[in-house]
């Protein structure tokens, strides 16, 4: 359900979870500082997602453009002044893939982080 909810929305909202939030989930109280994997897959998609800034600026080394709000005013705005842009939002929807799907697949990963230790 979710991939379809995802592929059918014009905007998708991704919130990050505070490092608090969840005590069963971790324990430890690692402060989290990379992007959710909903991050990633969204953009995989191809969709077009408002990201919290909650994980700035760490998030903003992922991509050379994202779409991030700070509080629930500045995403209200955005989400306006995107929504009945169709044409911008399909533009800026495949360059977010091709970035993805160029940088930020699992193989990609592999080849920075453990192929280099074997």
């Amino acid at each position: 359900d979710y991939y379809l909810y995802t592929n059918g929305a014009k905007i998708v909202l991704n919130l990050h979870r505070g490092s608090d939030e969840l005590t069963m989930a971790n324990k430890e109280k690692v402060e989290a500082s990379s992007p959710n994997n909903r991050f990633f897959e969204v953009n995989m998609m191809g969709k077009f997602q408002i990201v919290d800034n909650l994980r700035s600026p760490e998030i903003q080394n992922y991509y050379e453009r994202l779409i991030t709000f700070e509080d629930p005013l500045e995403f209200r705005k955005l989400f306006k002044a995107w929504i009945n842009q169709d044409e911008d939002r399909k533009n800026y929807e495949k360059v977010i893939q091709k970035e993805s799907l160029a940088k930020h697949t699992y193989e990609n990963r592999w080849s920075e982080l453990i192929a280099p230790l074997i």
